[in-house]
């Protein structure tokens, strides 16, 4: 009986054991798991710095395409005003209209060259988006798989720590029925 006793102790010794372990190893991943969430509290200001200078990209690309519109409107009426010239044999105002014209493709050529300066930035933005997406994507996998696996360590820690008690109280009451002279061996054993 005192033999199978002492077995029942260790076992569950080694059960407290193993459940420090695995509090341990908790901690760890439990750590691992918040610098994967800072990770993704860069990525998330990473997301919104870029959402910004996209924001400040479009409002450029606007003010592009409104110049480019008024731009083309103002060619169109110079080539109508050249047609109208033309008829009238005036060289002298084809050649002020040509001007002009000339100074608009200049002005054209200038919008044209930042629209498609903006092209790489906004292309840029849209991958780091998505892969900022993807990192999202597996850090919440991951903060679910943790989770589960707390719970489950926390009821594994809760049976060891019942059964622990349950056979120090089995083991105490066998204790307290031994000769007095033999219960101080096993209390210091036991605690």
């Amino acid at each position: 009986m005192a033999s199978q006793t002492g077995l029942d102790i260790q076992q569950v010794q080694q059960q407290w054991d193993d459940s420090q372990k695995t509090l341990s190893d908790l901690r760890t991943r439990l750590q691992t798991l918040v610098n994967a969430s800072e990770s993704a509290q860069k990525s998330t200001d990473s997301i919104k710095s870029a959402e910004a200078s996209l924001a400040k990209l479009a409002a450029q690309n606007e003010d592009a395409t409104k110049g480019l519109t008024e731009a083309l409107g103002q060619a169109l009426t110079l080539i109508q005003s050249m047609q109208e010239v033309a008829a009238k044999s005036d060289f002298g105002a084809i050649s002020e209209s040509l001007t002009n014209l000339q100074s608009k493709q200049a002005v054209l050529d200038t919008v044209e060259k930042s629209v498609k300066d903006q092209q790489a930035p906004i292309q840029s933005i849209w991958e780091n988006t998505n892969k900022t997406d993807e990192s999202i994507t597996t850090l919440t996998k991951a903060v679910a798989d943790l989770t589960k696996q707390v719970k489950e360590l926390r009821g594994e820690q809760t049976t060891a720590a019942q059964t622990r008690e349950e056979l120090l109280t089995k083991i105490r009451k066998a204790v307290s029925e031994l000769p007095s002279r033999q219960q101080g061996k096993f209390t210091n054993l036991i605690g």
